[in-house]
């Protein structure tokens, strides 16, 4: 397998919210990082976003989204078995998330 550089496998360390970040604050926007699940343009972060549990989100961009998975998704049950690799959910779900370090336009 070649090594991508403009999309290397994303981590959990990747995706997090920088610790000044307050959902609770009025007008809070997350700092949102662009990637690609299984190949699709999206965008991510892990955090708390303002229901008090740390989560992973993720949006999917104009695409339909990879199988098993909402055009906005949230959850706490999930982790990075290894870099570019998200397991979620109870049943094992997984998808290859890697950065997008050349979004596309709009992103």
């Amino acid at each position: 397998m070649s090594q991508d550089l403009n999309n290397p496998p994303a981590t959990e360390a990747d995706l997090r919210l920088p610790p000044e970040s307050n959902a609770h604050a009025p007008g809070w926007t997350p700092r949102w990082v662009p990637i690609l699940i299984d190949g699709i343009h999206a965008r991510a972060f892990v955090g708390n976003d303002g229901a008090w549990s740390e989560v992973i989100r993720i949006e999917v961009e104009g695409a339909s989204p990879p199988e098993g998975m909402p055009l906005s998704f949230r959850t706490k049950h999930f982790h990075f078995p290894e870099p570019g690799r998200l397991a979620w959910g109870h049943n094992g779900q997984e998808h290859e998330v890697r950065l997008a370090l050349n979004p596309t336009s709009g992103s």
